[in-house]
């Protein structure tokens, strides 16, 4: 909405709400409707309500939290032992990490945050890269090698960072 109003593209405000920081919780989109900024935040809230308070209907949950009476659903499912249908989707790899990426881009839940989007660019700048290796190499002035070759280890200990940090049963920090 405020692309809209001010001719700037979504990718500008969204770098200038990175830039100035802050969250207010919440936006309001161009039809109107208020959506949260951090909805894992509202499920964990949610979650707790429901454990407190069993008795409440979804609308009561989903209004005192602030989530749809869908998502509030969906978190009940959950607390009964079921699996948000999201998690239940992931594919196999039969087509490998394209599929998966694939699969990550259609997830509601990564694509509608910042750092979500900004991680799937990442994602598939590399494996985009990954696949052509060879011609990228082919023309690095020899002089700059060794130093190519250091910042790309480097940054494969970055990514293993970050992997170990979304593996759960690697992550003894929790989510960060």
């Amino acid at each position: 909405m405020i692309g809209s109003l001010t001719g700037l593209s979504a990718r500008t405000v969204a770098g200038v709400r990175g830039r100035v920081g802050g969250d207010a919780g919440a936006r309001v989109g161009r039809d109107g409707r208020v959506r949260p900024t951090n909805s894992a935040q509202r499920r964990t809230h949610a979650r707790a309500l429901m454990a407190e308070h069993p008795h409440l209907s979804l609308r009561q949950v989903a209004k005192a939290v602030g989530i749809s009476p869908e998502t509030a659903r969906s978190v009940r499912t959950e607390l009964r032992g079921g699996t948000r249908p999201v998690a239940t989707a992931l594919p196999r790899r039969k087509g490998g990490l394209a599929d998966l990426l694939g699969w990550l881009r259609d997830d509601p839940s990564m694509r509608l945050n910042h750092n979500g989007r900004t991680l799937l660019r990442l994602l598939s700048i590399h494996l985009r890269a990954q696949t052509t290796w060879t011609g990228i190499t082919r023309d690095v002035p020899a002089h700059c090698r060794p130093g190519l070759a250091e910042l790309a280890r480097q940054s494969a200990a970055a990514w293993q960072v970050l992997a170990d940090r979304l593996d759960p049963e690697l992550d003894s920090e929790g989510a960060a």
